[in-house]
């Protein structure tokens, strides 16, 4: 394997390994506030509290997806990112890979796109403007966009393991029954009241 393959399988691997974390996230905040009697039930339990950790998991999932779509360098250093992918697909013989992957990384760049203004503006920074501005100035976060973006990089990473004739990655977790379990405690708790 050549240093080009080599630079491309590491940085496969560490995108693939944040992409694991961003999924750990979604799975859990689908699994804990996915669902309507869900929520009822965690409002009655401490409502104030769920929701603090209902913005913490959201907020910690946009960070990441906007890690993952940061530039290929940042003040001279190099990033764990998609761009940084498409700029080593570029240096390849591969010319149909790259495209394939370019087309890939602008359908989630224009995802995150939203999400990135959030970032920036509120989350990462206290931006003066907005600050001032009422709460509905931003664009929303939708959780749409984040699968859509989730999904967009998986697929980044998928053509770049076809190409070391690999198979695509699950990333489903399962996480889902340590929250059922959690939901039948706190259910057993209102019951025993």
């Amino acid at each position: 394997m050549n240093q080009k393959d080599t630079e491309l399988r590491n940085t496969l691997r560490l995108l693939n390994n944040a992409l694991l974390g961003i999924e750990m996230y979604w799975e859990v905040l689908r699994a804990i506030f996915g669902e309507k009697w869900k929520l009822d039930l965690l409002n009655k339990a401490g409502g104030r509290i769920f929701k603090l950790v209902e913005d913490a998991m959201i907020h910690e999932l946009i960070f990441r997806l906007c890690r993952l779509t940061d530039r290929p360098k940042i003040s001279g250093h190099s990033t764990v990112s998609i761009m940084r992918l498409s700029q080593l697909t570029s240096e390849l013989s591969d010319e149909e890979l790259s495209k394939k992957l370019d087309t890939v990384i602008r359908q989630v760049l224009m995802i995150v796109q939203d999400l990135r203004v959030r970032r920036d503006k509120t989350l990462a920074h206290s931006d003066m403007e907005v600050a001032v501005l009422p709460k509905n100035a931003l664009p929303p976060i939708r959780f749409e966009d984040i699968v859509q973006a989730k999904n967009g990089i998986e697929t980044a990473l998928d053509l770049v393991r076809e190409y070391f004739g690999e198979p695509p990655h699950n990333y489903d977790l399962g996480l889902h029954g340590s929250a059922n379990k959690f939901f039948e405690y706190l259910k057993k708790g209102e019951q025993d009241k």
